[in-house]
């Protein structure tokens, strides 16, 4: 590979004006050597090197890869041979070494080599800047993200052509301060500019961390596909964050748990994590149907109004605000990989001191103290959204094409199982027809889409649904409307069973909802067993054979249910016609489920649920902000909490801040109470912010420290400040940052007087 590199000395002094420079050193790394992004780490144990080799997804006629390695320069050379699979490791007894790796497919190997051709790169007076925005100056900004502005001089092989061919992701930037890596990220394509004068002239460029080009990029899991189901927390978080392109650690101090969790103090494989134990629905990042919202709002909505992310070190941290006080100088850090493999639990300190005798201090006497103005009223909001669609695909849009020509189109229907029963032997089997949708079309405009079950001399298949979570006493409405491929003839009274609903109990109990008949059947809910062979009651269909049966009919009766006896899931399960003397197609037009939710002990129309914390001090400012994800009194909606029941997935209970309770729940709250508290502490009374120029940065400026003011002052003895944003100047060791206090050792937080409420609008 290329590797453009420019390396500088900075101008640092400490306060005894003694140099303690650091060698700074900016590589850009033209990846276009590497189409596969394979990255090579090593580890030192004892005489030997480990070696770990990390890829993207190798070409599909991939067979095998290979490591070579030369201790002697590359006169002599050794290999390894071994898997596709990412990543793979090789330990050798040398110090020194080159290494290729090879990538072996039957149309000819592909060769990747660590030996590097180095450009130098002239750096200006202003190499590198290290700049965080945060307009807003809030304190609850999710994502924090790191640029950097590169100045360089133009030559007669260096020029803005140099760096501007190519993805986003081809050069990739690698920033180190005395040979630790500060900092890593993508030249920003359209952020490159060079003075039209004859060389040398400065070539401007910027360097992101990718996480604000995340706006433009739905979600999706790691092989690209849209998620489905319920996930851990952790896995929509490290999906979102490949999409920057860098494969880093990340590493969160945030500890609320579940009641049920493992304690903090005893959770060694960090399975008890707030990330890791608690799941989302997919639908909780739902855009429309078949697709997710970006993956910037994804990780907004998990962290919003609690914590927030930033780039440190080359890994991904996340950082509570509630857990910057004092009592708790030492933070408990848990780390995950790129792929979500955890990595371990750590206890870190991070301080930064600005005073006139400490490592940073104020210059220029430029600070300027300024008052966060403190507010009357906090709420936090969680409206009760539900999926565009429930269950998936209930009007049978998406499926693969099967015939995608003329004006009768055939196509797969997704998320719907193709079954039969197989009454009297318990349990469904594979339908013994092709069961397929069938989509009419006018001058390529669909006009009619409905599923068809072929005909079958015995008439029991059906499709099924997928899983619609209910709690007990949920109530719902059900539709269905279906219709035959050709009339009968004849006359007379039917009634043919067209629908079953199946309710899998919590408890571990079995039920089936009987429609209501002409026969005088009412609306009830009847236990059944495991296989669903007793009690197997149904919906139907009645009328008279004379009836056009080309006609859609619907389902007999009322179809709203009587309450569900258990917490649970059910099943829907649309027939074919049972008369099999009629010999007829089955076409399903429709199916239709309205969800009815018991809440509050009612079937009141809730919208939401709101946490409010006030006090009576004079002043109009209210803060309102509306929260995506929290405790929710039913697993239909979108953002709810859960928490594995194998092998269902249930409503979390309550939640505990496990950084003051590590050895378990002291005082349990619901997640949003929690919520609720973390931001009024930070908002119930006038804090104060800083905005200054700071001298010194060694070490550099960074969002994870808890920073405190030494020098004598009555607005910040007794404080801990969070610093908003920052601009570095790297090379002149001076810096503009803006700090905003988030704990004052003397006052107390406050967790009485929080107020819950539905909303109805």
């Amino acid at each position: 590979m290329t590797i453009y590199r420019g390396i500088y000395t900075d101008i640092e002094t400490n306060a005894a004006n003694e140099n303690i420079q650091a060698v700074k050193r900016l590589d850009i790394i033209d990846t276009a050597g590497n189409p596969y992004n394979i990255v090579v780490t090593s580890e030192v144990v004892g005489p030997n090197i480990t070696f770990t080799f990390t890829f993207d997804t190798l070409p599909a006629n991939a067979t095998g890869t290979s490591i070579g390695y030369s201790s002697d320069g590359g006169i002599n050379w050794l290999s390894n041979t071994g898997g596709v699979v990412s990543p793979r490791t090789l330990t050798v007894p040398f110090s020194a070494y080159l290494l290729t790796f090879t990538i072996q497919t039957p149309t000819g190997n592909i060769y990747w080599s660590n030996e590097d051709t180095i450009v130098p790169l002239e750096m200006t007076d202003d190499p590198v800047r290290d700049i965080v925005i945060d307009n807003d100056e809030d304190k609850f900004t999710t994502i924090r993200s790191r640029q950097f502005g590169i100045n360089i001089y133009s030559s007669n092989t260096i020029s803005i052509n140099t760096f501007s061919i190519g993805a986003d992701d081809r050069f990739k930037v690698n920033y180190y301060i005395d040979d630790v890596l500060n900092f890593t990220g993508f030249l920003s394509m359209g952020d490159i500019s060079q003075e039209f004068m004859p060389d040398p002239n400065v070539i401007t460029m910027i360097a992101v961390d990718g996480l604000g080009f995340l706006n433009d990029i739905p979600l999706t899991n790691f092989d690209g596909d849209t998620p489905q189901n319920e996930n851990a927390i952790i896995d929509y978080l490290l999906w979102a964050l490949s999409k920057t392109g860098l494969q880093l650690n990340l590493r969160a101090c945030f500890n609320i748990r579940e009641v049920t969790a493992q304690d903090l103090n005893n959770d060694a494989t960090g399975i008890g994590h707030f990330y890791k134990w608690c799941y989302l629905d997919a639908k909780t990042f739902e855009d429309e149907v078949g697709t997710c919202i970006n993956c910037y709002d994804v990780i907004s909505y998990i962290l919003g109004e609690e914590a927030f992310i930033f780039q440190y070190l080359g890994e991904w941290r996340i950082q509570r605000v509630d857990e910057m006080e004092h009592g708790l100088l030492v933070g408990t850090w848990f780390q995950w990989n790129y792929q979500g493999n955890f990595l371990g639990k750590y206890n870190e300190t991070h301080e930064g001191s600005i005073g006139i005798d400490d490592s940073y201090s104020w210059m220029n006497d430029d600070c300027l103290m300024t008052n966060d103005r403190l507010v009357k009223e906090s709420r936090l909001t969680y409206r009760y959204e539900l999926p565009e669609e429930i269950p998936c695909n209930i009007d049978f849009q998406r499926g693969d094409a099967i015939d995608d020509s003329g004006s009768e189109r055939t196509f797969e229907l997704d998320c719907w199982e193709k079954k039969r029963e197989n009454y009297p032997t318990s349990g469904l089997i594979p339908a013994t027809v092709s069961i397929y949708v069938q989509r009419i079309y006018v001058n390529d405009y669909e006009k009619e889409r409905y599923v068809v079950i072929p005909y079958a001399a015995v008439s029991s298949n059906l499709i099924l649904s997928s899983n619609i979570y209910v709690n007990e006493k949920d109530k719902f409405s059900i539709g269905m409307s279906r219709r035959l491929s050709s009339d009968v003839s004849g006359s007379g009274f039917y009634r043919d069973n067209g629908m079953q609903v199946r309710l899998i109990g919590d408890d571990g109990t079995y039920w089936t909802l009987q429609g209501e008949t002409s026969a005088g059947d009412t609306l009830e809910w009847v236990q059944s067993d495991s296989d669903f062979l007793t009690n197997n009651k149904y919906f139907w269909f009645e009328g008279d054979v004379d009836r056009d049966m080309t006609e859609p009919e619907s389902l007999y009766g009322s179809t709203e249910s009587p309450p569900t006896p258990v917490a649970g899931y059910i099943q829907l399960l649309a027939h074919q016609t049972h008369q099999a003397s009629w010999n007829r197609d089955t076409y399903i037009d429709s199916v239709s489920f309205t969800y009815i939710p018991y809440i509050n002990g009612s079937y009141q129309v809730y919208t939401g649920q709101q946490h409010i914390v006030a006090q009576t001090e004079n002043t109009r400012n209210i803060r309102d902000k509306e929260v995506k994800i929290s405790d929710s009194p039913a697993r239909l909606y979108k953002g709810a909490l859960l928490i594995a029941d194998s092998p269902n997935y249930v409503l979390a209970g309550l939640f505990y801040n496990a950084a003051t309770e590590p050895d378990g729940p002291v005082y349990p709250k619901p997640y949003g109470e929690i919520q609720a508290f973390d931001v009024w502490n930070q908002y119930n009374r006038t804090m104060v912010k800083l905005d200054g120029t700071v001298d010194k940065s060694n070490p550099a400026p960074t969002m994870v420290n808890k920073w405190f003011m030494t020098d004598p002052h009555p607005n910040s003895n007794n404080r801990i400040f969070l610093l908003l944003h920052y601009e570095y100047d790297t090379h002149l060791c001076e810096w503009t940052g803006v700090f905003i206090e988030v704990s004052n050792s003397i006052i107390y937080k406050q967790y009485t007087g929080n107020s819950f409420k539905y909303l109805t609008k």
